[in-house]
């Protein structure tokens, strides 16, 4: 920072200094959101990381720079996006690099206020702003104190997918703003909306797959091309091993990662479906990136071999946050797009209390969360030998999912549908598709 002195500057040593004017003043993130705050003024606030990008390098005025991108969150678990540019990015670049399941509190003195399609975000002011990490400050002990004690920790976001926060908590959405909904009665569901459920996760549906590669620079999905057609068409030209054609960047590119896509067959006390989710949310599931789940790009393995960790999801409950699509309603689909996850087993728990649902016993097989028609199905499916107690689910038909980007946006295209289609739904069971499991060394 520089201070310039002009001809009528005057300048005298302060004896009484105030001694607060050194410290720290944390603003409330609902007070941003709400927008009471001037963003003329640069701010200080304090934050639990809870998501994390890595580092990106752009192009910003002809001159190459460093981004970082983080979700933090207060002690009413208000979300705020925190934008780091240039050397206060390579700062943090450590803890992106090398993000575990902890509980770190950012620091931000005097952060710029940002405004970008309605939705607030701050960010450092040039080289002004100051960042710390679990500083040993008495604001900042006080602030850990009273963190929700839901055990939400540090995790992994891929670049280009954090999601635009507000300033509704994740318990006020599941709880008081977003109606509630059985599984029968999202398969019963005659308008579009979006609704919040209890469900298990019986198992993984491998038909499409567990993951696709998306280009590292969009996100979007790329296609792998045909390299030994390649070769022939310019012989003598050096080519990677693999390329990748990128409908977003209208490109061929050699750097792409793994993403997930997975189709949960879930199931609560009445009804059974099937629950699409993606990368981010699929990350707070199973903890891990998909690239950490695949040996490496040059060789992919089978996608219906699904890794220790995700089989290990099969027979949890958790709360969904899903919508219900015209394709679920005019063409029957039984497959809904989840928005958002709660996996905290406190609030699980207290969901199933005020809504009434009972709790879904965990899978019993010797292969967990995988399910044939020779295995033990869960006594919740079959109280007994009465058809009339089993539960009801819309009738399955071949069916293909299409998928563009990270954000879930897909199609359902059937290849036939009638007026029956769910009278005759109530009569079938979802028969679930046997996969290979991932082998375990001894």
């Amino acid at each position: 920072m520089v201070i310039q002195f002009a001809a009528t500057t005057s300048v005298r040593p302060s004896e009484d200094l105030d001694a607060t004017i050194l410290g720290l003043k944390l603003v409330n993130f609902a007070d941003i959101h709400e927008g009471k705050l001037n963003p003329d003024f640069l701010i200080d606030i304090v934050g639990q990381i809870v998501s994390i990008g890595e580092v990106e390098i752009l192009n910003v005025n002809k001159k190459q720079t460093k981004r970082l991108t983080m979700t933090l969150r207060d002690t009413s678990d208000v979300r705020l996006n925190c934008v780091l540019w240039g050397n206060y990015a390579e700062s943090l670049e450590s803890v992106a690099t090398h993000a575990t399941n902890a509980t770190i509190c950012f620091v931000l003195r005097f952060g710029k206020l940002r405004l970008y399609q309605g939705v607030w975000s701050i960010g450092n002011c040039y080289s002004s702003s100051i960042v710390m990490t679990d500083p040993d400050l008495p604001e900042i002990n006080s602030f850990r104190n009273r963190l929700p004690k839901d055990d939400v920790t540090l995790s992994y976001t891929h670049p280009n997918q954090l999601t635009i926060v507000n300033s509704v908590s994740v318990r006020d959405d599941f709880f008081l703003h977003t109606p509630r909904r059985t599984i029968s009665e999202i398969l019963g569901a005659s308008e579009v909306e979006k609704c919040v459920t209890m469900a298990t996760i019986m198992s993984i549906d491998t038909e499409f797959g567990w993951y696709y590669m998306s280009c590292k620079v969009c996100s979007k999905k790329v296609l792998p091309l045909d390299m030994d057609l390649l070769k022939e068409q310019y012989p003598g030209r050096p080519f990677p091993k693999q390329l990748w054609k990128c409908g977003k960047c209208k490109d061929d590119v050699e750097s792409v990662v793994p993403a997930f896509m997975q189709t949960f067959r879930v199931m609560d006390n009445i009804g059974e479906t099937k629950f699409l989710i993606f990368d981010k949310l699929a990350m707070e599931v199973v903890n891990q990136t998909a690239a950490q789940l695949t040996e490496s790009v040059e060789e992919i393995q089978d996608p219906d071999v699904l890794p220790l960790p995700i089989s290990n999801i099969c027979g949890k409950t958790y709360l969904f946050k899903l919508s219900i699509e015209s394709s679920n309603i005019v063409f029957n689909s039984d497959v809904y797009k989840v928005t958002k996850i709660v996996t905290q087993s406190d609030m699980v728990k207290e969901f199933s209390e005020i809504s009434g649902f009972l709790t879904t016993p965990d899978v019993k097989s010797d292969e967990k969360g995988f399910i044939t028609p020779d295995e033990q199905v869960p006594k919740m499916l079959f109280d007994s030998g009465d058809d009339d107690n089993s539960p009801q689910s819309k009738r399955k038909s071949d069916e293909m999912i299409d998928f563009d980007d990270h954000n879930g946006e897909q199609s359902t295209s059937k290849k036939a549908a009638n007026g029956d289609m769910k009278a005759l739904a109530s009569e079938q069971k979802i028969s679930l598709k046997p996969v290979k499991k991932e082998k375990v060394d001894d």
